[in-house]
């Protein structure tokens, strides 16, 4: 059986990529990267009852604390508020013919994929593991490039070279949908009970931000809205423009 470095966040796309990996390989880490951004904790803790779903699946902590102060990123910097999006028409809006929207820059942190991806090829080189397993989506990828399947053919080219065992950049969900992820997520039982995927830290997610509106939006696209919020005891938010 394929062995496997899974990268988790704690968030819908590499929950379900997590449950996909331990049905299919033989998963020797599961990985959380910590850059001090605002919502670490949440993450963290979701991550660790994620994993602890699986039984015997071994999750490590990679602290990356000098990753945030080189970037000016709302997620990270504690003088920025993390900017909310007035409604769903606004998620997939380039920048000034930019590809990247203006909602996906201001979170957006040096490189932060590729430098994840390149210390999972790390511990998979060294664990002779064959896959790294990273949650993307086709969804977020409109308007962020490192989500695209582009990235992660680039990434293999490169650890073609960059490794003598050469592992591959694997993501099961990678041709989906958030709505899509959300649906297979069910369809295979994956723990999506516990997962935070909100740029924020606090008690609750805001419901606001990009990450929580393509969530939201999900859910409403698949019918699973009234499940979530019954589920995060939440209540969802005005998704009009303001």
């Amino acid at each position: 059986m394929a062995r496997s470095i899974v990268l988790l966040s704690g968030g819908l796309d590499s929950t379900v990529n997590l449950s996909r990996a331990v049905a299919e390989t033989e998963v020797h880490t599961v990985l959380y990267f910590d850059f001090g951004h605002k919502a670490a904790q949440r993450e963290l803790r979701a991550a660790r009852n994620i994993v602890a779903k699986f039984g015997n699946v071994k999750l490590r902590t990679i602290s990356l604390s000098w990753l945030e102060t080189i970037t000016a990123s709302a997620m990270v910097d504690s003088k920025k508020r993390i900017p909310q999006v007035p409604g769903f028409e606004a998620l997939d809006v380039p920048e000034n013919g930019n590809d990247v929207s203006e909602y996906a820059r201001m979170v957006w942190v040096p490189n932060r994929l590729g430098l994840f991806v390149n210390i999972g090829a790390c511990f998979a080189e060294a664990e002779d593991c064959d896959y790294i397993v990273m949650g993307l989506n086709n969804t977020r990828g409109v308007t962020s490039p490192d989500h695209t399947a582009s990235f992660f053919q680039a990434a293999n080219e490169a650890l073609q070279n960059s490794t003598l065992t050469a592992p591959q950049v694997v993501s099961y969900t990678g041709a989906m949908s958030k709505a899509e992820i959300v649906g297979h997520g069910h369809e295979i039982g994956a723990p999506l009970e516990s997962i935070w995927d909100c740029y924020g830290g606090d008690a609750k997610m805001c419901g606001r931000c990009e990450s929580c509106m393509r969530l939201i939006q999900a859910m409403e696209q698949s019918q699973q809205a009234e499940w979530w919020w019954n589920l995060r005891t939440m209540r969802p938010h005005d998704t009009s423009p303001a």
